[in-house]
């Protein structure tokens, strides 16, 4: 005798909690165990109430489909939820096995995001989002692959924390485009044209972190693509040096000077060359203290 038959065989969230707001993935899978092509239309239910819109599926015998339905939680309340789904098709000769309840999932709050503070001079909306996607005196993109991507996140992250951080310890509240500069973790790279926080100071302080971080090989000329995590340690702690906020010579950004460090440096394999800035050009005044 020919039947129809389709049967849900697992219906889970792929994680054990989920923050309230975020979106849930729950994993359905349904099998056609019967003897014809069935149109099966899937739902996937949180305490009985739909988790997301109805999927719908042509299964052949002996097919079998896992579905992926986003729950999105925003307005779900806090608690343990129990995930189910359900196949239908018009006509089951064994609808017992089309809805498996199969497991529960928990709803927790969000944690607290912490805002940096705003300040006048210059963090407005707290830490800045400077944008890599930028062709200042280069294209901000690798050379080496032929696919350009895009390679400065690494400076454009820093230069995000050191203008904030520059904006904290600031005492002008006169925002640019007066020119005022009190504390020297980010100078003006036009002194007397612009402030140290004027959007024109955004490419130079980028380039100038790409350069020392040897971001696409910039200062060595090596071959690579991005910023490794041992140059980008390198290169702050040459910029904190450079701006004077650290001793000239700390090359490990611990704000101390001495043969120490040097040593701590070579056996962590953090480049000392790149602490001092050895170049592969004639160095220029933001390269050197």
């Amino acid at each position: 005798m020919d039947d129809d038959l389709v049967a849900v065989t697992n219906a889970k969230s792929r994680f054990a909690w989920v923050y309230q707001g975020m979106i849930d993935p729950i994993d359905v899978t349904v099998e056609n165990q019967g003897d014809y092509t069935e149109t099966v239309n899937v739902y996937a239910y949180y305490d009985g109430n739909l988790a997301a819109p109805k999927r719908t599926v042509v299964l052949n015998p002996g097919d079998k489909v896992t579905l992926t339905f986003s729950w999105r939680t925003d307005n779900v309340p806090l608690g343990s939820y129990t995930i189910s789904a359900k196949a239908t098709i018009p006509v089951d000769d064994d609808p017992t096995d089309n809805t498996l309840i199969d497991g529960v999932e928990k709803v927790v709050a969000s944690p607290q995001l912490y805002w940096k503070k705003a300040y006048p001079d210059y963090a407005p909306s707290g830490v800045p989002d400077f944008d890599q996607r930028q062709i200042g005196t280069y294209p901000w993109q690798e050379p080496w692959s032929g696919n350009s991507e895009w390679s400065h996140c690494a400076p454009v992250a820093v230069a995000n924390s050191l203008w904030w951080y520059d904006s904290k310890f600031e005492t002008n509240t006169v925002p640019p485009p007066a020119i005022v500069d009190n504390y020297p973790l980010v100078t003006s790279y036009n002194p007397g044209v612009w402030d140290d926080h004027d959007p024109q100071n955004v490419q130079p302080l980028v380039e100038h972190l790409a350069y020392l971080m040897d971001t696409d090989g910039r200062r060595t000329g090596l071959a690579h693509i991005g910023t490794t995590a041992a140059d980008m340690q390198a290169g702050i702690a040459h910029y904190l040096s450079w701006s004077g906020v650290n001793p000239l010579g700390d090359v490990n950004g611990d704000g101390t000077k001495s043969l120490k460090t040097l040593f701590s440096c070579s056996a962590s394999g953090t480049s000392t060359e790149s602490g001092f800035g050895k170049t592969t050009r004639t160095p220029t005044a933001r390269d050197t203290a």
